[in-house]
C-alpha cells in the first residue's frame, strides 16, 4: 500500500507493508535512524513518540520529523544552546530525546515548573545527563525561546 505522509517537510509517498513499523520505514528506506529504536523519538504532528510503536498506516496525511530534520531549527537552537549554558551533556543516543522531550514540553509550557520538566520526562530515566543540570537547561531553552519570540512580534 501507498502512504502519503511528510517526512521533516516533505511529502514522500513510500510503498510498505501494512505491517510495516515508522521505525522501520525511517531507517531502512531512508536511513535516518540510528541506535536502539527502543530509544528513539521522533515527533509525529508536534508530538513525541516511539516510532517502533507507530505503524506505517497511521501515517496517512500526518508530519513526521526525526532529529535530522528538527536539528538547525531556531526551535532546537534554543534548547541545545540552553543545554550548553546549563552543561548539561547527555549521550548522543539519548540527546534527540531529551530534545524532543523539551521541545514538546515547551510548546505547552512557555515557562516551565519543576513538576511540568518531571511530568515531561514521566517514563524516561536514562543514566546520562543529570537532573539538575537538564532542570536548568529547560529553564534556559525556555528564556531563549520566549525572547526569541517576543523579538519576532515586535
Amino acid at each position: 500500500m501507498t502512504v502519503r505522509f511528510y517526512l521533516n517537510g516533505n511529502l514522500v509517498e513510500p510503498d510498505v507493508s501494512p505491517l510495516t513499523r515508522l521505525s522501520d520505514l525511517l531507517r531502512d528506506l531512508y536511513r535516518l535512524i540510528e541506535g536502539p529504536e527502543e530509544q528513539t523519538l521522533i515527533l509525529l504532528d508536534g508530538e513525541p513518540v516511539f516510532p517502533h510503536l507507530v505503524p506505517a498506516f497511521h501515517l496517512k496525511g500526518r508530519l513526521v520529523t526525526t532529529y535530522e530534520g528538527f536539528s538547525g531549527t531556531a526551535d532546537c537552537e534554543d534548547i541545545e544552546t540552553g543545554f550548553e549554558e546549563a552543561h548539561f551533556c547527555p549521550c548522543p543516543i539519548h540527546r534527540p530525546v531529551y530534545t524532543f522531550l523539551v521541545h514538546a514540553l515547551l510548546e505547552r509550557v512557555s515557562h516551565p515548573e519543576e513538576a511540568d520538566t518531571a511530568a515531561a520526562f514521566t517514563g524516561f530515566h536514562p543514566i546520562c545527563g543529570g537532573y539538575l543540570s537538564l532542570l536548568d537547561g529547560v529553564r534556559l531553552a525556555a528564556r531563549r525561546r520566549f525572547l526569541r519570540h517576543h523579538e519576532q512580534t515586535r
